[in-house]
């Protein structure tokens, strides 16, 4: 065998050649990343188009920074955030979104957040890490100009009960501006009740009620106007007729879902609500669930408050402790000017009284002897209305601490008489 070659030294490449190369990977990494190079170089990355995407930075960064965008909208425009994927460490990692006439909202946790909407001008989103950012969120974002489209609604009703609303009630995708008109006609004799169970309006939306239908030759005859100021309330309108008519207008950019109601005729009750039973007076003929020992009596008879909150059946809860400790009352102890629970449930929302009592005008009780004379008990000063004759309270008070004494001299006279007469049969006997 021939001697062994020595092994000839490994080629390297010379210093400048790795320092290049280093260069180069380095720059096609950053083109590998258009998200770290558009977001991140230390001016926000303005989003002008409708919609986009942002994700934070997917490249390892060992370093403390920051990212920002710029969602660009108009004043009218509204702007909507939807997360996709979100995983923040609260120690290290903060994403802070910013709008005009809003709070800062600070967001980190791996809970995915709620979709965000925003009313009027440009959105900033900043992200800030510490030793490294990876793919921690991911988010789409939509912008809705000002011309957006109006919803119609407008519907024809035959039926003598059912249901309408908004069409923001039913999905969020039809919240805006909206001009809708229900026609209601129930075919029947007896009058028409609407009940609007739901009211969550805007500044600047509005709803009303007519009665009749639309287009009849007389002007129309309003019964409700509705705005923001009925929120959270439940509302009850009568039409004196079988026929009405239903307006909703939503002004553009709105925030308010509009409202739920039901309608039906007067003496019918809708199958999901429950008869009141009785003569209903001036209370309500049905209830709903929601109505159902809430403290209100909206039946006359108390038919929805009847035995709630664990009092037997026939009697009514307290709101708070009564005479002598208890939490409910009967029905002989309700609205007779006589406070029986702590907090006056007994002696609220009075559709009639007790014998011997007088209703007021504003629901309230006193007693009858107190009616027209001459000093007003009711808030409202109904029992001192309508009255052809003013007998002062001091006059009448006069009068029987007069008759008393009366009645006193005479017992004691008529006792007299009796002893003179028995001495005198005494003394002759």
């Amino acid at each position: 065998m021939g001697a062994r070659q020595p092994l000839r030294a490994e080629r390297r490449a010379p210093p400048c050649l790795v320092l290049v190369g280093l260069l180069l990977g380095v720059i096609q990494a950053a083109e590998s990343n258009p998200s770290r190079t558009a977001v991140c170089p230390g001016y926000p990355d303005v989003r002008r188009e409708p919609q986009g995407q942002i994700c934070s930075p997917s490249g390892r960064v060992m370093t403390s920074s920051s990212c920002s965008w710029v969602i660009v909208g108009g004043p009218d425009d509204i702007i909507y955030i939807g997360f996709q994927h979100f995983f923040l460490s609260c120690g290290s990692e903060m994403l802070i979104i910013r709008a005009p006439n809003q709070p800062s909202r600070k967001l980190c946790g791996y809970t995915t957040p709620e979709s965000i909407r925003v009313k009027g001008g440009n959105v900033t989103l900043t992200y800030s890490w510490k030793f490294w950012a990876r793919n921690r969120f991911q988010l789409k974002y939509e912008r809705e100009p000002k011309t957006q489209p109006v919803v119609s609604c407008n519907r024809t009703l035959d039926d003598f009960y059912g249901v309408i609303y908004s069409p923001a009630f039913s999905s969020d995708s039809h919240l805006g501006a909206a001009h809708c008109q229900w026609v209601l006609d129930a075919h029947d004799s007896r009058p028409l009740t609407l009940r609007f169970t739901v009211l969550n309006l805007d500044i600047g939306d509005s709803l009303r009620v007519y009665d009749g239908v639309p287009g009849d030759p007389l002007l129309p005859h309003l019964l409700r106007n509705l705005d923001y100021t009925s929120n959270n309330k439940i509302v009850s309108v009568d039409s004196p007729s079988s026929r009405a008519w239903v307006v909703y207008q939503a002004v553009p950019g709105t925030e308010g879902r509009g409202f739920n109601a039901t309608y039906h005729v007067q003496g019918f009750c809708v199958p999901w609500d429950f008869p009141c039973g009785g003569d209903s007076g001036e209370g309500a003929m049905c209830y709903s669930t929601v109505e159902r020992c809430d403290g209100n009596w909206d039946c006359a008879n108390g038919a929805d408050e009847d035995g709630c909150h664990g009092c037997p059946p026939g009697q009514y809860p307290c709101g708070g402790r009564g005479i002598g400790g208890a939490i409910c009352y009967s029905a002989t102890d309700r609205c007779n000017y006589q406070t029986f629970c702590a907090d006056a449930a007994d002696e609220r929302r009075c559709y009639s009284c007790q014998p011997g009592n007088f209703r007021c005008r504003d629901g309230r009780c006193i007693y009858e002897s107190w009616v027209c004379d001459g000093q007003a008990d009711c808030v409202d000063t109904s029992d001192e209305a309508d009255c052809s004759y003013i007998l002062p309270r001091k006059v009448v008070t006069a009068a029987v601490i007069g008759s008393l004494v009366c009645g006193l001299l005479l017992v004691i006279a008529l006792g007299c008489t009796c002893r003179l007469y028995a001495l005198r049969s005494h003394d002759f006997g």
